[in-house]
């Protein structure tokens, strides 16, 4: 089953709605301990990246500078390649026979 990108967008920006909506106090919070929480009731928290954002990166950087966070993170996957390589990438993912020499250059 092919997910269409306009089907995840309006999925997650309803799934978000629903979310704002049962918010009781939505106040602005710290960032870093919202994430760090989010780790008590969850075994994958999962973030999203504003590409070249520095104040983003900068925030990343300090939140695993914390001690709470290796106390409570065992794992950290990162996705990252050359978007030049995606659709090669893509195909290896989708089970097609792509030669390994090309899925390594992303």
């Amino acid at each position: 089953m092919k997910v269409h990108p306009v089907q995840t967008v309006s999925a997650l920006l309803s799934v978000l709605a629903s979310l704002c909506l049962t918010q009781a106090d939505p106040s602005p919070k710290n960032a870093s301990a919202v994430v760090l929480q989010a780790f008590e009731t969850h075994d994958i928290v999962m973030l999203g990246e504003i590409h070249n954002n520095k104040q983003e990166y900068e925030w990343l950087q300090s939140l695993v500078a914390n001690p709470e966070f290796a106390d409570r993170v065992d794992d950290v996957v990162m996705e990252l390649g050359n978007s030049l390589y995606q659709k090669s990438v893509d195909r290896y993912i989708a089970g097609e026979a792509v030669p390994i020499k090309e899925v390594q250059r992303a």
